[in-house]
C-alpha cells in the first residue's frame, strides 16, 4: 500500500500534461522502472549480511561511475555520491525510463556499504532533501525522513545537455551527471537538496527528472521481518544478561550513553557477527542500576539489581512534549525518553517497577524489551584479605598469629613455648554442597632450611594447612559456631580427629618437617587430607614425586622447596572443590546435591589468582562455528540443526555429537576437562551430556535459559554427545571444552551432609628452639563459591 501511495504521488508531480495514451504508456514505463529499482535496492539492503558475512543488514551498494552496470568505489566515509544504477550488482536488467535512458542513483554517504559509517541502524539519517522545481519539499522535511537514496529517471535531453556514446555499453552515453540531471545539488558529508521536475518545469523544459526515494523506514520495515534480525536483537540482550548475571558485583550504570558504557566494556562480544551487531545497535541499549539497585520487571518476584532495556523503533513520546521521538543529535541519543515509553520513560534510570516485552516482535518493533539483572545467584560467597581481613579471628597460642591490616598480610609463627599451633579463622559460613569453591593465596616461609637436602642441620618445622571444617554446629543463638580453638604444633595447627570441627574436615597441608609418627616422607610435601588426620598411612596416601594430579600428595624436588636458600621464595596455592561428583570423581556437576567432591590443588601456578572461573587451558574445539554456531559446523544428529547461533533440537530422544576430529585432540585419560554450555529450553524435559566415557545424570530443564559448567575425567575417547529425552526441545549455545590445567594433587572425597556449609581458616604449627624456629606469611587470599 505504501508503494502505491508513493507512485501515485510521483505520477501527480512528474507526469507531463500530455495525457495521450502513448505518453501515458511511456510514463508508466518510467514509474515501473523506478519501482523495480527501488525494490531491488531494498532487497540488496535487507539481505546484505547473507552475502556479506559478519555485517549488519541495511547497507546499499555504491553507484556505477564508469557505466558498466557494476558498483564502483564509494569514495570517503559519509560522503554522498551519484552515478548510474549498478544494475549488474543488483542482479537485474538495465532499467530505462520513457526516453530509453538508464536510471541514475544518488546515495547518502551514511548508507553506502563501503566505507561504512561509524554506526548504522534504523535511526541513521539519510542525507537528501528532495524538492520539486517549484520549491515544494517532497521528502526530508524532518531529519528522519531524509532519504538514504534517490533513484532518478533523466528522461529526454534538455537545453545544452549532450549524451554522445563515448563507449559501447548497455546504457551508452556519458558518465557526466549534468548531461542527464538538472537538479543534483552539491554532494558531501552534509545534507544535499536534490530537485526533480514539477508540472511547470516539465512544460517549460527546465527540469524533467523523475525521482523515487528510499528511506531508512523502507529498508528496516523489510529487515525487521527477518527472523535472524529478531535473533540478533535477542542475542544482544541474552549475551549481556548471561554475562552480567555471572558477576558477583555487577557494573554500575555509566553517566554517559544511557548507562551502558561499563557493561559493554565488561561483557565484550565474541563472534564477529555479534560484535558487528553490538557496535551498530548499542545505541538502542539502556542500563540502570548496579550493585545496590532495587528493581522489578513485569511484576516478577525476582529482585533485580539492574534493568537492561532495548529501546525499539521510534514511536511517539509519552513524556511531555508529546511529539514523535527523534534520535538525530547527540543530545537526543542521550535522552532516554527518546527510546522508552510509558512507565519506563517516567522511571528511568531510577529504581522501581519496569515493564516491557521479553522478546522482539516485528509487529511491535517500538516496544521496550526489558530484562532483569540479578548478578550471581543467591548463595554465592566471596571472602578475601583485601575486604574481610579485620573480621577473621585468631585462636591458639598467642602471639602466634599477627596481622598487618595495612599490607593485608597474616603471619603464623612459633609462640616461643608450648605445643599449641596458631589458627586464623574466617567467620563467614561458606555454602559448599551444590557449589564450586575456588581459593587462592600466596605464602612465604620465614627461614631457609637445607636439612631436607643435606641432613646436616636441624630440621625446621612444622608447616601449615588450609582447613575447611563442618559448619553445622549450633552456637546457641540461632546461628552456627565457627572454630574457637586451634590444633597442636605437630598437627600443623589443624583441628584433629577428636575435635568436633576437625573430625569432619578437608585439609590441604604444606608440610616442611618429617614427622615419623605421621608417616611423613623425607622431603617437603603438599597433600590433601581429611577429617583432621595428617597421617599418610592407609587412606592418607603417601606423597609421590609425580605431582601431576594422579595422587593426593606431591613430594617436591628439591626436597627443601618452600625453604630455599639464601631466602625462601614466595609461593602460591590454588584450591578448587567441585561438588556433585560420582564415586570416582570422573564426572562432577555442582547442581547435584550430595554424593562426592573432587578437591584439586595447584602449587606455584601462573596466572591463577582469578577465582571467578576454573583454572583451564586453551579451548579444544578448534572451529569457532562449533562453539558459537555462527555457521554450520561438525555437529551432527537427527532433529538437530544450526539455527541463529545455536544448535536447535526439535523433537525426539535423538543425540547430537561433535566428532573428536573437531577437537585439537581426543579426550585423554589422566586429563580433566571443563565443559561449558548454555541450554535454552522451549519445551521442558531433560538432557544428558557425555564425554570421554562418562555421562551426567539427566539434567532436568524447565522452560528458560540455564548455564552449566561440568568436569569430566575421561575413561575412554568417546566424543562429546548431547542426548535429550523424548520431551526436551530447545537450543544449545556457547559450548566450550577446555582441559583443566593439571593440578599437583587431586582427591575424591565423600560430601558429608555436615559439610554442606563450612568454615575455613589457615592453621600453622612451628617449633620453638632457636635452630628449628620457623614461620609463614600469607597474603592475597581470596575464596569464592558459586
Amino acid at each position: 500500500m505504501l508503494f502505491v501511495v508513493i507512485t501515485l504521488g510521483l505520477a501527480f508531480f512528474f507526469r507531463p500534461t500530455d495525457t495521450s495514451s502513448a505518453n501515458s504508456v511511456r510514463e508508466r514505463l518510467t514509474e515501473d522502472s523506478l519501482a523495480q529499482a527501488k525494490d531491488a535496492l531494498i532487497g540488496f539492503a535487507a539481505t546484505y549480511r547473507d552475502t556479506h558475512p559478519n555485517q549488519v543488514f541495511g547497507y546499499l551498494p555504491c553507484t556505477d561511475t564508469d557505466n558498466d552496470g557494476v558498483a564502483d568505489t564509494c569514495g570517503l566515509k559519509d560522503v554522498s555520491l551519484a552515478g548510474r544504477l549498478p544494475w549488474k550488482t543488483l542482479g537485474i536488467s538495465a532499467l530505462r525510463d520513457s526516453a530509453s535512458e538508464c536510471l541514475w542513483y544518488a546515495l547518502s554517504g551514511r548508507a553506502k556499504d563501503t566505507p561504512k559509517t561509524d554506526i548504522f541502524n534504523w535511526d541513521t539519517l539519510g542525507q537528501f532533501i528532495v524538492q520539486d522545481a517549484s520549491g515544494a519539499t517532497l521528502a526530508g522535511a524532518v531529519a528522519h525522513d531524509r532519504p538514504f537514496a534517490v533513484l532518478l529517471a533523466p528522461r529526454a535531453v534538455l537545453g545544452v545537455q549532450s549524451r554522445p556514446s563515448t563507449v559501447i555499453t548497455e546504457c551508452g552515453g556519458t558518465n557526466v551527471s549534468t548531461d542527464y540531471l538538472e537538479g543534483l545539488g552539491v554532494l558531501g558529508t552534509g545534507d544535499t537538496t536534490l530537485v526533480v521536475a514539477s508540472a511547470d518545469s516539465l512544460r517549460s523544459g527546465t527540469n524533467n527528472d523523475s525521482g523515487l526515494w528510499i528511506t531508512s523506514k523502507d529498508i528496516f520495515d523489510r529487515v525487521k521481518q527477518r527472523s535472524d534480525f529478531k535473533n540478533d536483537v535477542e542475542a544482544l540482550l541474552n549475551d549481556l544478561v548471561i554475562c552480567l548475571n555471572s558477576m558477583a558485583v555487577i557494573p554500575a550504570a555509566s553517566v554517559t550513553n544511557k548507562g551502558t558504557d561499563n557493561i559493554i566494556a565488561a561483557c565484550p562480544t565474541v563472534s564477529p557477527t555479534k560484535t558487528s551487531f553490538s557496535s551498530n545497535w548499542k545505541e538502542n541499549l539502556l542500563y540502570a542500576g548496579g550493585p545496590s539497585g532495587i528493581f522489578t520487571v513485569n511484576s516478577g518476584a525476582a529482585s533485580c539489581k539492574a534493568v537492561l532495556i532495548f529501546g525499539g523503533e521510534r514511536a511517539n513520546r509519552t513524556v511531555a512534549p508529546l511529539v514523535p521521538q527523534t534520535r538525530s543529535t547527540i543530545a537526543e541519543k542521550n535522552d532516554p525518553t527518546m527510546y522508552l515509553e510509558g512507565v519506563n520513560a517516567t522511571l528511568f534510570p531510577a529504581n522501581g517497577a519496569y515493564a516491557g516485552a521479553t522478546l522482539f516482535s516485528p509487529s511491535a518493533a517500538s516496544a521496550d524489551i526489558v530484562r532483569c539483572i540479578t548478578g550471581l545467584p543467591a548463595g554465592a560467597t566471596q571472602v578475601s584479605f583485601a575486604q574481610n581481613l579485620p573480621s577473621f579471628t585468631s585462636t591458639g597460642a598467642i602471639p602466634t598469629v599477627t596481622t598487618d591490616t595495612t599490607e593485608k598480610t597474616v603471619v603464623i609463627s612459633d609462640n616461643g613455648s608450648g605445643t599449641a599451633g596458631g589458627c586464623f579463622w574466617s567467620p563467614t559460613r561458606i555454602p559448599l554442597d551444590g557449589k564450586t569453591l575456588r581459593a587462592y593465596y600466596e605464602y612465604q616461609f620465614s627461614f631457609a632450611d637445607t636439612f631436607a637436602t643435606s641432613g646436616a642441620i636441624a630440621d625446621r618445622g612444622n608447616g601449615f594447612t588450609f582447613q575447611l571444617v563442618r559448619g553445622d554446629i549450633p552456637n546457641g543463638s540461632g546461628g552456627f559456631s565457627q572454630p574457637d580453638t586451634c590444633g597442636t604444633e605437630s598437627n600443623l595447627g589443624a583441628l584433629n580427629t577428636s575435635d568436633i570441627w576437625g573430625s569432619l574436615s578437608y585439609i590441604v597441608e604444606t608440610d616442611i618437617r618429617r614427622n615419623a609418627s605421621q608417616n611423613d616422607p623425607s622431603g617437603n610435601h603438599t597433600a590433601i587430607m581429611i577429617n583432621g588426620s595428617l597421617n599418610h598411612s592407609g587412606s592418607g596416601g603417601t606423597p609421590t614425586t609425580a605431582c601431576n594430579g594422579t595422587t593426593n600428595g606431591c613430594l617436591f624436588n628439591p626436597a627443601n622447596t618452600f625453604e630455599e636458600s639464601p631466602a625462601p621464595l614466595t609461593h602460591n596455592q590454588r584450591i578448587e572443590i567441585h561438588t556433585g561428583c560420582n564415586s570416582t570423581c570422573t564426572r562432577c556437576d555442582p547442581k547435584i546435591i550430595g554424593t562426592y567432591a573432587k578437591i584439586s590443588t595447584w602449587v606455584d601456578c601462573t596466572d591463577c589468582n582469578d577465582v571467578v572461573a576454573d583454572l583451564l587451558d586453551s579451548e579444544q574445539i578448534t572451529l569457532q562455528a562449533n562453539r558459537d554456531f555462527s555457521a554450520p559446523g561438525d555437529w551432527s544428529g537427527t532433529n538437530w540443526s544450526v539455527v541463529s547461533n545455536s544448535l536447535n533440537h526439535t523433537v525426539g530422544a535423538t543425540p547430537a555429537s561433535l566428532p573428536n576430529s573437531a577437537l585439537t585432540a581426543p579426550p585423554a585419560t589422566g586429563t580433566s576437562y571443563r565443559i561449558d554450555f548454555v541450554i535454552d529450553t522451549t519445551t521442558a524435559g531433560a538432557i544428558s551430556i557425555a564425554f570421554g566415557g562418562n555421562s551426567t545424570l539427566p539434567l532436568n530443564q524447565s522452560v528458560g535459559v540455564a548455564s552449566y559448567n561440568l568436569q569430566f575425567d575421561p575413561t575412554s575417547a568417546t566424543p562429546l554427545t548431547l542426548t535429550p529425552d523424548a520431551n526436551w526441545v530447545g537450543n544449545i549455545s556457547r559450548v566450550s571444552v577446555k582441559p583443566v590445567r593439571p593440578p599437583k594433587i587431586n582427591r575424591c572425597v565423600v560430601s558429608n551432609p555436615e559439610m554442606s556449609q563450612v568454615f575455613f581458616g589457615l592453621t600453622g604449627g612451628f617449633l620453638s628452639t632457636p635452630d628449628t624456629v620457623q614461620g609463614v606469611t600469607f597474603k592475597n587470599l581470596i575464596l569464592r563459591t558459586d
